[in-house]
């Protein structure tokens, strides 16, 4: 099974330029950093998105990281991401905050979530 959150925690690094710069300079050693196994690396390495949006991958965190690494565009799907239900929305804040707040980036709780 994926380990979505280690990958997305990956790809949210890739949204800034020292993520991209790190990324470009020795992906392996940064796919170790963030603790992706053999089956994680896989699609990396086929350059393939799909698998973690059919895992769960939040479509923004995708989207940026998967430019990043170079990876196949989610476009080619088309329209994947659909409209989120409260529920599905309310998922993925929380996925988002979480791994904001692990790396630093957000220090205390947004108002309203």
């Amino acid at each position: 099974m994926l380990n979505v959150y280690q990958v997305g925690k990956l790809m949210y690094i890739l949204k800034t330029p020292p993520g991209i710069a790190e990324w470009k300079k020795d992906p392996e050693a940064m796919m170790d950093r963030f603790g992706l196994t053999e089956e994680d690396r896989g699609p990396i390495r086929d350059k393939v998105a799909r698998p973690f949006y059919d895992a769960g991958l939040h479509a923004h965190l995708l989207g940026s990281g998967s430019r990043a690494m170079g990876l196949e565009p989610m476009a080619k799907y088309g329209n994947t991401s659909g409209t989120p239900t409260p529920e599905e929305a309310e998922e993925r804040k929380k996925f988002s905050d979480k791994i904001a707040t692990e790396l630093g980036l957000i220090t205390q709780t947004p108002v309203g979530r």
